[in-house]
């Protein structure tokens, strides 16, 4: 049961990230900035960051202060990425 928690958490962190800076995941999967195994990719990697407070706090901020993901985000490359290109 704590693994299902954890995956479920990290899924609704990252999508709450992305939102955060103004990206919509599912969108992204529409137009092709990001495929299905990139989306597993970025909920696994947020699994296994150590920060899940400072992700939280992050997130609680206005999400016009988010000029992109913090340094602590494991998946600020992609995120960033994908902000870019949309």
């Amino acid at each position: 049961m704590q693994m299902l928690f954890a995956t479920d958490r990290s899924f609704w962190h990252t999508v709450g990230m992305a939102k955060s800076l103004g990206v919509s995941l599912t969108d992204a999967l529409a137009d092709g900035r990001l495929d299905h195994g990139g989306y597993s990719e970025l909920v696994s990697a947020c699994k296994a960051c150590p920060h899940p407070k400072h992700c939280l706090a992050f997130m609680s901020e206005p999400a016009e202060s988010a000029a992109g993901a913090p340094g602590f985000c494991a998946n600020k490359q992609t995120l960033d990425l994908i902000a870019e290109m949309g």
